[in-house]
């Protein structure tokens, strides 16, 4: 088992990367120096902004994760859970959201630059585990154990909370 926050953090990167940072990844692919462009990235106020947010809403961070993952997902079988993200998107204020033939659920959330980039992000909700696996979530002081917990529970959770 993982420990979620680590996890979760890792997972969370994502917003760190769709921020408004300058940041050039071809640059940093070649560079000698990538721990140099880490570091200066780390030192953004946004970037500390962002995590004091992670960091301040963790604990219903982590009741989102605790309530997605005792939803049964078996692959092929995701309708609860596509039933409650998208009474997610709907609570957060995301538009235009559908729930495809495929099972996946789409939402746009707009933001104030109408020919600004769009950006898309993308969770995967089902599981691996078949129908009847019992879905026993524990918490061990800042550790959460169960199936789905982290994959993709993390995942999702983070999604959310871009």
């Amino acid at each position: 088992m993982y420990h979620v926050s680590r996890m979760f953090l890792r997972c969370c990167l994502i917003a760190i990367v769709l921020m408004p940072i300058p940041l050039n990844t071809r640059a940093l692919a070649q560079s000698a120096e990538p721990k140099r462009e880490v570091a200066r990235i780390a030192e953004m106020r946004p970037v500390h902004e962002a995590f004091q947010w992670f960091f301040k809403h963790e604990s219903d961070l982590r009741k989102l994760q605790i309530e997605l993952a005792v939803i049964p997902a078996p692959p092929f079988g995701e309708v609860k859970r596509a039933e409650w993200l998208k009474g997610k998107f709907t609570a957060f204020g995301l538009q235009d959201i559908e729930i495809d033939k495929a099972g996946n659920v789409l939402g746009v959330h707009r933001g104030t630059d109408g020919k600004a980039k769009v950006i898309a992000l993308t969770a995967h909700i089902d599981t691996v585990f078949p129908a009847d696996t019992p879905l026993n979530i524990r918490s061990e002081g800042s550790k959460l154990f169960g199936p789905g917990v982290s994959d993709n529970g993390a995942g999702v959770t983070a999604l959310l909370a871009v």
